[in-house]
């Protein structure tokens, strides 16, 4: 959360939220990265109290990218961008995991996850 003009809008944001959270009739969901999560959630002791579950998901691996792509490329529709694409015999999962993991750097794909 970041000050502007010496007014804390992020502050202001989470007392709105807790105020509404306190009613018991909305169910809030928050996402983003792990760290600057935290962050916002340990901000404010009342509103770390509110906030009762959390999810972590892993960020994907080049196999589980490799299995995205094959799924995307094997059950395209004609409305797909690349429609009439197929994938070569020699595309295995291994294959395209191999590559994702040859092209990109671990950092990049934390930060495309």
């Amino acid at each position: 959360m970041q000050k502007s003009d010496d007014k804390d809008y992020g502050l202001e944001a989470l007392e709105e939220i807790m105020s509404v959270m306190d009613s018991g009739k909305i169910i809030v969901i928050f996402a983003g990265y792990s760290e600057p999560m935290k962050r916002v959630i340990y901000s404010n002791e009342g509103f770390c109290r509110r906030v009762t579950k959390f999810f972590h998901f892993d960020d994907f691996n080049p196999m589980d990218l490799a299995h995205i792509a094959h799924i995307n490329m094997n059950s395209q529709t004609e409305n797909s961008l690349l429609y009439g694409f197929r994938l070569h015999s020699l595309c295995t999962l291994e294959a395209i995991a191999a590559l994702i993991e040859r092209e990109t750097t671990e950092k990049r794909r934390k930060e495309m996850n």
